[in-house]
């Protein structure tokens, strides 16, 4: 008789399955191309306006890199929450061990924390509505089991977003820059029993509480945490060898882009007119790159300063970004990166601004 996984048991195979393709990847080496037409657009003066030669792997012009962090650091003055226009938002939303912490952004430092440790599982995966007051995450609920809540930043009782039932785990939420949209993956936990049906990423109107799902292959479909465009009617997903964008009224892929190579990582929504993702197809070396979610096209790239960059996530404006070295231990390291400036924020297990 088979049994159900534990929520342990599928992490551990999670992380397996992120150690697979991190070889394939090493494997692959530099073979990986993606095919788009180059286009040279605006973008944000610090990315630079550099085009990838479609002839050679290099980069032509010599676009700002993403600089290394500095040995010192400024401290700034941090009285509110808000963040001063063009400046980059002074907290972000980190994890600590399960917990939900408010960090500043000036000097890495743990100010409070919004969460407690609870029987059951810990809290992951935060992202923060548009106007930085409450923030999401999902929270678990023991064996192959967790929930979507919220919190607000000022403290207070977690609300129930959406409920574990029907032995799932609801997990990555994402909102859209209107705040009217929510998406997250629904994953079954007794699929291995021989329940029907497929993991889903659902897209869910907060004002009417209708959802929509999208099928997914239980082995793919990972959901960044900027997955949906401003109005909610695209959904960015991420899976095993390429990632897409679909139309969420019919689930059609409007845009699909191959990474065999597995070369790709963390593709994210900057705003309506583009996404970014880290390009690691030369050994040894990450960049920034630019895309046209209309029709694939190559926008920018900026190189990272270092190869083991693995997530980026755009604060709302789309003019700061935090950068994310994944360590062996399977923490990351955020750094902030502020214009042509770069400082270490610190180890986390997630962060979101």
């Amino acid at each position: 008789m088979s049994t159900e996984p534990t929520r342990d048991e599928l992490l551990a195979r999670i992380v397996a399955k992120a150690q697979r393709i991190r070889r394939r990847r090493a494997q692959m080496g530099a073979a990986g191309v993606i095919c788009m037409v180059a286009a040279a657009l605006v973008v944000p003066a610090w990315m630079g306006v550099a085009r990838r030669d479609h002839k050679t792997t290099g980069i032509v012009a010599n676009p700002p890199s993403v600089v290394a962090p500095s040995t010192t650091t400024t401290t700034m003055p941090h009285t509110t929450t808000t963040a001063v226009p063009g400046a980059p938002p002074r907290q972000a939303v980190a994890v600590v061990n399960g917990r939900l912490a408010l960090v500043s952004t000036a000097t890495g430092r743990i100010e409070r924390y919004i969460t407690e440790a609870l029987p059951g599982g810990g809290a992951s995966d935060p992202t923060l509505t548009p106007d930085g007051t409450t923030v999401y995450f999902s929270r678990g609920d023991g064996t192959c089991a967790a929930h979507l809540a919220s919190v607000s930043l000022d403290g207070g009782p977690e609300q129930i977003v959406v409920a574990s039932r029907d032995n799932s785990v609801n997990s990555a939420p994402s909102l859209s820059a209107d705040g009217r949209w929510l998406t997250y993956r629904h994953s079954l936990c007794n699929l291995q029993a021989g329940a029907p049906g497929r993991d889903s990423v659902v897209i869910r109107d907060l004002t009417t509480r209708q959802e929509r799902r999208i099928e997914l292959d239980p082995e793919q479909g990972v959901v960044p945490q900027r997955a949906l465009n401003s109005d909610g009617t695209r959904v960015l997903t991420e899976s095993l060898g390429f990632f897409s964008v679909r139309d969420v009224g019919s689930g059609k892929s409007l845009l699909v882009v191959d990474d065999a190579n597995y070369c790709f990582r963390s593709p994210t929504w900057v705003d309506d007119t583009s996404i970014a993702l880290i390009d690691t197809c030369t050994p040894g070396k990450a960049a920034l790159v630019r895309i046209d979610p209309a029709t694939g096209k190559h926008l920018s790239d900026v190189p990272l300063f270092s190869a083991k960059s693995s997530q980026i996530l755009f604060e709302r404006h789309g003019q700061h970004l935090l950068l994310g070295l994944t360590e062996e231990s399977g923490r990351s390291t955020y750094f902030l990166v502020d214009g042509t400036r770069t400082r270490r924020l610190g180890a986390f297990d997630g962060i979101t601004w």
